[in-house]
């Protein structure tokens, strides 16, 4: 389990989430989970570059 979090622009978090998501060999995993607050922006950029994942709003911004 990998946990990442950033405060930037949505293009270059977008970068940042490719990039890490090669360092740590994604593309070698039978199944990716992305969870995260749900918005759109975020959603996008998971659906860019990791069309395979699973995405999951979490606790708290579900719970609200």
């Amino acid at each position: 389990m990998k946990y990442h979090c950033d405060i930037t622009q949505a293009e270059q978090f977008g970068r940042l989430l490719w990039a890490t998501g090669l360092q740590n060999q994604v593309d070698m995993y039978d199944e990716v989970v992305f969870v995260s607050e749900g918005a759109v922006w975020i959603w996008r950029l998971v659906e860019k570059y990791f069309p395979q994942a699973i995405q999951i709003v979490d606790w708290y911004h579900a719970s609200q």
